[in-house]
């Protein structure tokens, strides 16, 4: 199978952040949605501040996760065909159109989403100043994935080339995360630029190794999975055998130490992206499947929903245990209903898939 057959196999999965599920007659890439199912899964557990408690390193395996996982799947389907960064650029004008949309529906939730100050968070739009945090990825994807489409373009579709590019943007973190001194905005204390601008050289470098790795893994076999699974479990276990800890944490903007949690951030999510792809005949995948494509809504919704639990339990006098046991299904479940709920209707494209309107005779979107 060639290369551009394999992608335009993985683009037509219709697994765009940004746009509608739909019924289509061409073969969906299941390992992409149940990836993303697992992804948005690991966001929900990296907010579900009670895990913290009871097992430590549940959270930090999630953000080693999470994040780094998405940004390779919306890379894995950055069009490659026609003019790929107006494509792109179609695609982030979506995500803005979500941010600004699902952070105005849902202000009334936050009480520090209120007057202009709370309009001023919004409009800086990353994870230390949004009154729903969560939502700082969507900006930044945004200024991401037209930058990536122009390497891509630059590459010329050779994934050698798109392998050092990558490479050469992660290497060059620290430079990016220089400017990261606390500094105040609309009376909240922020870290990092506005729209997450310094995390984008390395969003774009895990986009591009995403394109890499979709090509690899959409190609490989039950033994090349198994063998890439493996190796990936044993570099993992080798980075915890050192004396600093590999730690991601983007949001944050902790990446360190350099090599380690470049190695951590890359072998963890393809784990993930490997084992998805020996599920993906497996019946007992198609919750996680059905949970990816509703990741956007669940995305917007599970903070609200973490929230509201945790303060009924707190009140309640619920375990520690059981809180976080609660929380952690209600914000999987609860947002993933209402996209069940929402997802053939107007106000659920205008709310989380604008791009289904525009293009709704496109059996992709």
């Amino acid at each position: 199978m060639t290369d551009n057959l394999i992608q335009s196999e993985i683009h037509a999965a219709g697994s765009e952040i940004g746009s509608r599920p739909a019924d289509t007659t061409t073969p969906r890439q299941e390992w992409i949605d149940i990836a993303k199912g697992i992804g948005i899964i690991a966001v929900v557990a990296i907010h579900d501040f009670p895990l913290a408690h009871i097992q430590p390193y549940l959270p930090h395996l999630a953000r080693m996760l999470a994040v780094p996982l998405f940004f390779m799947l919306s890379g894995a389907t950055l069009s490659t065909r026609g003019d790929t960064v107006s494509k792109a650029l179609s695609r982030a004008a979506s995500l803005i159109w979500v941010y600004f949309t699902v952070s105005l529906v849902l202000a009334p939730l936050y009480p520090a989403a209120g007057g202009i100050s709370g309009f001023l968070r919004v409009l800086h739009g990353n994870g230390t100043t949004t009154p729903n945090p969560p939502l700082w990825f969507l900006p930044c994807l945004a200024l991401a994935l037209p930058t990536a489409a122009l390497f891509q373009k630059a590459a010329s579709g050779r994934w050698t080339r798109e392998t050092i590019m990558a490479l050469a943007l992660l290497a060059v973190t620290p430079l990016a995360f220089a400017y990261d001194h606390p500094y105040e905005w609309a009376g909240q204390q922020a870290r990092g630029l506005p729209w997450s601008l310094d995390l984008v050289p390395l969003a774009v470098g895990f986009l591009l190794i995403g394109r890499v790795f979709a090509r690899f893994v959409s190609s490989a076999n039950k033994r090349r999975c198994l063998l890439t699974i493996l190796t990936c479990i044993a570099i993992c276990g080798g980075l915890l055998l050192l004396p600093h800890k590999p730690f991601v944490d983007l949001n944050t903007r902790v990446f360190q130490p350099l090599l380690p949690a470049i190695l951590a951030a890359i072998s963890v999510p393809l784990a993930v992206m490997m084992l998805c792809r020996l599920m993906a005949t497996h019946p007992a995948s198609r919750a996680l499947s059905s949970i990816g494509r509703a990741s956007l809504p669940i995305l917007a919704l599970h903070w609200a929903v973490i929230v509201f639990v945790l303060r009924a339990a707190e009140r309640a006098e619920y375990p520690v245990s059981v809180a976080a046991a609660v929380a952690l299904v209600a914000g999987v479940c609860i947002p993933w209903g209402v996209d069940l709920t929402l997802r053939r209707t107007l106000l659920g494209a205008v709310l989380f898939y604008p791009r289904s309107i525009r293009y709704s005779g496109d059996s992709n979107t």
